[in-house]
């Protein structure tokens, strides 16, 4: 269903950009109560990526300094209402120094991890906040971030189906019932080498296996890095979902291009999830603070589109880690993992929170 609206965001001086909206946005998916529940009553959401545990995968359990119940706190302060948690697949399936990663992921998915994930959850629950699970993975194991460990497995090159469901059904068996989680993200930023009917085949398989255990969270999934779902799915909507709660997500930077680049790719994501009637989220966002004005620009007219689209959003990123890069909005100013303080950034992020 969709409802009409015009909106014109202005040409900016010195430059050729000029960003005229108009046509329609859509309304609350209404068809499912997985999507009901997941929205809450909202039309979007919006809130940030929280990066501490994922900086900190290569560490024990026992080690890791996660985020504390004032972390939280502090993001509902700044008008969120939800927040995209990072969690590492090594954390769950540690992989030891020398260690192959078939080694790794034969053991069983560890329980105190689990309990960790599970104890951030309550903490944003707590807070007034739900939390989209995110397996920081690019349908990758170990590889999740940074540079590739030797020996990676890719879906459809060594790891296979069985082994993200495995993971995925220890995540669920521990948080179905977490009233604070309001979805699932089950790959980020999947690897090209994958290449797109793989990884649509391994999204499926998942989402069918988590409806099979009666599972109905709201579940996100990410396009492939540096592609889109216009160039990898044309014609259709590609995840068959019995729970009809798929959220479509895809991640936005400058990376050295223009403004018109930027904003003219999340304009194609938008229609093309306008035109499949489907929910869409830009999972990632982001750009260094200090930057010139026009750069600031930039991004609140891409918020400006998200809120034209009825885009969910989570900027990235914040943590508790010390020394943040210059990416990162909201960050600690001392070594207790409370994020506390924020950066420029901000300002553009909370002008446009969840409606």
């Amino acid at each position: 269903m969709w409802r009409s609206a015009s909106r014109a965001i202005g040409a900016i001086a010195g430059t050729s950009a000029l960003v005229v909206l108009s046509g329609c946005v859509p309304e609350p998916p209404s068809a499912t109560s997985s999507m009901q529940q997941y929205l809450a009553g909202s039309e979007y959401l919006r809130g940030v990526n929280l990066y501490s545990l994922q900086q900190q995968r290569t560490l024990p359990v026992t080690e890791v300094k996660a985020d504390t119940q004032e972390s939280y706190e502090y993001f509902a302060s700044r008008g969120m209402s939800v927040i995209r948690l990072a969690v590492p697949w090594q954390g769950l399936q540690p992989i030891a120094k020398g260690e192959t990663p078939r080694t790794a992921l034969a053991r069983p998915v560890d329980q105190q991890y689990l309990d960790l994930v599970r104890k951030q959850v309550r903490y944003a629950e707590n807070a007034g906040l739900r939390v989209i699970v995110d397996l920081h993975n690019g349908c990758t194991y170990p590889w999740g971030t940074g540079p590739e460990p030797e020996g990676t497995l890719y879906c459809g090159g060594g790891l296979t189906i069985d082994d993200v469901i495995k993971v995925w059904g220890a995540l669920s068996d521990a948080l179905r019932d977490e009233p604070g989680v309001a979805a699932y993200n089950l790959f980020n930023e999947p690897r090209k080498q994958t290449g797109a009917a793989t990884y649509y085949r391994y999204v499926n398989a998942v989402v069918a296996e988590l409806r099979d255990r009666g599972d109905d969270r709201a579940v996100w999934v990410d396009t492939i890095l540096g592609s889109s779902f216009a160039s990898d799915s044309q014609l259709t909507a590609p995840i068959s979902d019995s729970a009809g709660a798929v959220i479509y997500s895809q991640h936005f930077y400058l990376h050295g291009g223009t403004r018109e680049s930027l904003l003219s790719r999340i304009r194609d994501f938008g229609e093309w999830c306008k035109n499949r009637a489907v929910h869409c989220a830009i999972g990632e966002i982001g750009w260094p603070a200090g930057g010139s004005s026009d750069k600031s620009t930039t991004f609140e007219l891409a918020y400006g589109l998200a809120d034209h689209y009825g885009m969910d959003v989570t900027y990235f990123g914040a943590t508790s880690v010390p020394n943040p890069q210059s990416l990162i909005a909201y960050y600690a100013t001392s070594d207790d993992s409370t994020v506390d303080a924020r950066r420029d950034q901000a300002r553009i992020v909370e002008k446009h929170p969840t409606r």
